[in-house]
């Protein structure tokens, strides 16, 4: 970087950063919560100062190959590439070759540190709101309330078809508890009512929906009747 102006250093590390925040944000897009708690926010930050950094870096740091380009094209174009690009890709982490983070600047590492505390803060905010207390017929109120809500405020096809099936899966287990005939049999399938409930508060949570926060599922309480119309019996 030797003679390059400070100015232009500056300005191409914002541009840096900024086009790691976007790519960051269009990652997770429907996802969940980068910035959910202050333990995601953390690492959320580490990987937005790892792709700008990496990204003015290099931008600043090869003029002579790229001396058609100015350095803040760069900028915009390797954050995308560490960050946003790998959200296209199946392959978990562990079947990636040994030097996939050292090339991608530890960016990988972060990535996935941050994918591990969205989960867990999603996971915390979904069982927060269910109760062990319900009995199943306010179970499965709660499960159409939900769906409800969520289906009044998406018309994408994909996101409606894994709602219907999450509720779906709560009433067909709701229904298993009640025929149940042994005590461990109706303790599986409450279980396995309760797990669908918590997939669709997550896709709430995922999507941006967590007003949500009016079912007081750790109260036993079904505030969540005044979000959606009655369910029809």
């Amino acid at each position: 970087m030797a003679g390059v102006p400070w100015s232009q250093i500056l300005i191409t590390l914002l541009v840096a950063v900024a086009a790691g925040w976007v790519s960051l944000l269009y990652r997770y897009r429907g996802r969940g919560r980068p910035f959910g708690s202050a333990r995601a926010a953390g690492w959320a930050l580490a990987v937005i100062a790892a792709t700008g950094g990496a990204a003015a870096a290099v931008a600043l740091g090869l003029p002579t190959a790229v001396a058609q380009l100015p350095p803040e094209t760069i900028a915009v174009f390797v954050p995308t590439l560490l960050c946003a690009g790998r959200a296209m890709t199946a392959e978990p982490p562990v079947d990636r070759a040994v030097w996939y983070p050292i090339v991608t600047a530890g960016v990988t590492i972060l990535l996935d540190h941050l994918d591990q505390q969205m989960y867990a803060d999603r996971d915390a905010w979904c069982r927060a709101r269910v109760s062990r207390e319900w009995s199943l017929e306010q179970l499965e109120d709660i499960a159409w309330d939900v769906h409800a809500t969520l289906a009044a405020r998406t018309r994408d096809h994909g996101r409606l078809s894994r709602l219907r099936s999450d509720f779906d899966g709560v009433s067909e287990a709701v229904a298993r508890a009640e025929r149940a005939r042994d005590t461990r049999e109706a303790r599986r399938a409450r279980h396995a009512a309760d797990q669908a409930l918590v997939s669709m508060l997550g896709r709430a949570y995922d999507w941006g929906y967590t007003d949500v926060s009016a079912f007081r599922g750790a109260h036993g309480e079904t505030g969540a009747r005044s979000l959606s119309a009655p369910r029809p019996r």
